[in-house]
């Protein structure tokens, strides 16, 4: 019996180690281990007192946002569209006005151009023998014009001729007039005389025969002046009629409220007639905003119900001087809120001051530079820590650059891929293609600990390090690419986990934001963005792009005061800015950052004070190694990047029941089975009296909601 169960032992060892071999028996993979928990028998390390003192967390007033109790739909694939569309032709007043158009712009003033650069060109036209000179800016597609504001003039040539003799047929009847009257003049005073004479019986008197011949050439004077002062009239009219028909030669923007040139059609010196159209207007006073929404939907979405609308639009910006000439991987901003450095596959990285177009340092490096992070307005001094592919970290003083820097070797066994100082700037940690975390101290960069299990970590990560972040609450956060985030308890001997690591990331996005406070971080799967609890893990909010955009990529961060954040997810190297999500309220974006250059954008960060003040920015870097400032514009009418609090409440239109926007068009599309919705809306003011909100083909996000 013993050996029937030896040989049983035997087969089923040998068939097991030979699946092993084949690899038929699946073993845990890296996402699966780094979810399992200590060792219950491990005994804890003593991590001694807390690395830094604790800050309680104040929720920001961003988080006062709150949304309708219920959402019927969200149909986020949605755009801008013209309701009133019109063709500009060359009728006006009398009928159609054939001819060469002598220029499509707008007329101007000579007392408007004094003391401007304004681009103004000079058009001739033939008066009789002179030559009279039209001054003009002209028009180009998509500016904005304004009812009964020129767009555009046909040679008047021959009706200004016309009116220059009408002119002048004004003035021959008035001297036809005036000859009359001198006449009239003469012979009334002729008969008074002849009367005075024949009652006094004086030297002038003559025979009633002659009398009666003077006093009828008197009358008839007196009918010709009348008729001259007719004629002057007439003359006067058709001299009017002949202006008009000269000034029906400008043709003018015949909408009411703003409009927009979409399209142009004839130029300069191109014959027009029978009604062809010169240019197209689309009127951007009213505009409807539509979409399509899944046929499921079809009984749940009905003209008249009341809807928010959440608008986006585009900024653009040019890129600075060109100084970098590899990818840039890395940007972090100065406590100043001045200062910013980028880092770069060229080994260098770059110091900018805002406002100035080229860095105004470069600093040197032994290898590619791959991370980058600068210390907080609190620190001793503004250290600017450099990572390198070789494992090597610079410590730079930004304010004695001609200081060498410390360089600190040795430090990780791989590239250098993540920096991020403490609240204080006292310490900094590291994290590394390595997969290794240290705690390092600023003043010396001496190593205080590495996150392992003798100090403390005894679960630590199995893949390379893509971020870290400092919360004010003594913790470290920490992202990996073994498909997990990880937060730490810090000590002054060791740093220990805090709850179990948060696994299942789709780990695409590298870049992963914590917001500044220490209340919230970021965890990514494909097109959804989580905001998690650093204290719970706990999942608060949740941030989707729409069904047809690509999945969130490369960096996903949060503004300062935590109420933006900031998103790689667009084509064609756009960022996207979205409000943060609550757990009252849910997040939409509010604008997209348009590269020049259409490169994807590899890195980004915010200056400490933006979001909360008008002058902050933010700076992302470029695969082809352009940096971009995304500054709020000066003049006041213009669009800023990044809205403030006060700007992002009243963003959304329809939030106020009063303003009462309501679907007006819901319509089940037979092409695709889709139902086409639509909502008309006055587009409103912003800045200067002569701008509207939206455009044509902006996107728009419209939102169904209970009342």
């Amino acid at each position: 019996m013993f050996r029937w169960f030896l040989i049983l032992l035997v087969a089923v060892c040998l068939a097991g180690g030979t699946a092993w071999y084949f690899q038929m028996i699946p073993t845990p993979s890296v996402s699966q281990q780094v979810g399992t928990t200590p060792d219950p028998g491990h005994v804890p390390v003593d991590i001694g007192l807390p690395l830094y003192a604790k800050v309680t967390i104040k929720p920001g007033a961003w988080q006062s946002f709150t949304d309708p109790k219920r959402t019927y739909a969200v149909i986020s694939d949605c755009q801008f569209e013209v309701i009133d569309k019109q063709d500009v032709t060359s009728i006006a007043g009398d009928g159609n006005k054939n001819g060469l158009i002598l220029f499509i712009g707008e007329e101007v003033p000579s007392e408007d151009l004094l003391g401007k650069d304004s681009g103004v060109e000079v058009a001739l036209i033939k008066r009789g023998p002179d030559i009279v000179r039209k001054k003009y800016r002209r028009w180009k597609e998509g500016d904005m014009v304004k009812k009964d504001q020129m767009l555009a003039m046909v040679d008047p040539s021959i009706a200004l001729t016309d009116c220059l003799m009408k002119r002048a047929k004004i003035t021959a009847a008035q001297a036809d007039w005036k000859a009359s009257e001198e006449i009239l003049k003469v012979y009334t005073e002729r008969v008074v005389l002849y009367q005075n004479a024949k009652t006094t019986g004086g030297k002038y008197a003559i025979s009633m025969e002659d009398f009666t011949n003077t006093q009828l050439t008197r009358d008839k004077y007196a009918q010709e002046v009348i008729q001259k002062k007719e004629a002057i009239n007439l003359a006067v009219k058709e001299s009017e009629a002949s202006d008009t028909n000269y000034y029906f030669h400008e043709i003018r923007n015949k909408i009411p409220g703003e409009s927009i040139i979409k399209f142009i059609y004839k130029n300069q010196g191109e014959g027009v007639k029978n009604l062809e159209p010169i240019m197209q207007l689309y009127n951007i006073s009213k505009l409807r905003a539509q979409g399509s929404v899944e046929s499921q939907y079809f009984g749940q979405l009905k003209k008249g119900q009341r809807v928010i609308i959440e608008p986006s639009q585009d900024v653009g910006v040019q890129p600075l001087v060109k100084a970098h000439q590899g990818e840039i991987t890395a940007v972090a901003v100065c406590g100043d809120n001045q200062r910013f450095v980028t880092g770069s596959e060229d080994k260098t990285a770059c110091v900018w001051r805002c406002g100035e177009k080229i860095p105004i340092q470069r600093l040197k490096h032994g290898s590619p530079v791959r991370s980058v992070a600068c210390a907080p307005k609190e620190s001793a001094k503004p250290w600017c820590a450099v990572g390198c592919a070789d494992g090597t970290i610079y410590l730079w003083d930004l304010n004695n650059l001609k200081q060498p820097a410390q360089v600190l070797r040795d430090q990780h066994r791989d590239a250098v891929t993540a920096l991020a100082f403490s609240p204080n700037g006292t310490w900094f940690a590291s994290g590394g293609n390595d997969g290794q975390i240290n705690l390092l101290k600023t003043a010396d960069g001496t190593l205080v600990y590495p996150f392992d299990s003798e100090h403390g970590a005894s679960n630590s990560h199995q893949g390379p390090i893509t971020s870290l972040h400092f919360t004010p609450q003594d913790r470290l956060v920490s992202a990996s690419r073994d498909q997990s985030l990880r937060v730490w308890d810090l000590g002054q001997k060791g740093a220990r986990l805090h709850g179990e690591p948060i696994t299942g990331r789709g780990a695409s996005v590298n870049q992963l934001g914590v917001s500044q406070d220490g209340q919230w971080m970021l965890f990514d799967q494909g097109k959804t963005l989580q905001v998690l609890s650093v204290e719970t893990g706990d999942t608060v909010s949740e941030l989707k792009n729409p069904i047809n955009a690509p999945a969130f990529e490369t960096l996903a961060i949060f503004s300062p005061d935590g109420s933006l954040m900031l998103t790689a997810g667009a084509s064609e190297g756009r960022l996207q800015l979205w409000r943060t999500p609550t757990s009252k309220a849910r997040g939409f974006e509010v604008r997209q950052l348009v590269t020049t250059e259409r490169s994807p954008v590899t890195c980004a960060a915010f200056s400490p004070n933006a979001g909360l003040k008008a002058d902050g920015f933010a700076v992302t870097g470029t695969k082809d190694g352009y940096v971009y400032l995304w500054s709020n514009p000066t003049e006041k009418d213009l669009l800023s990047v990044i809205p403030t609090h006060e700007e992002l409440q009243g963003f959304r239109l329809g939030m106020d029941p009063k303003e009462d926007i309501r679907l007006t068009l819901v319509d089940q599309a037979t092409d695709s089975g889709k139902i086409r919705i639509g909502v008309d809306l006055e587009n409103p003011r912003v800045g200067g009296p002569a701008r509207n909100r939206f455009i044509p083909g902006q996107r728009v996000t419209v939102v169904v909601v209970e009342e």
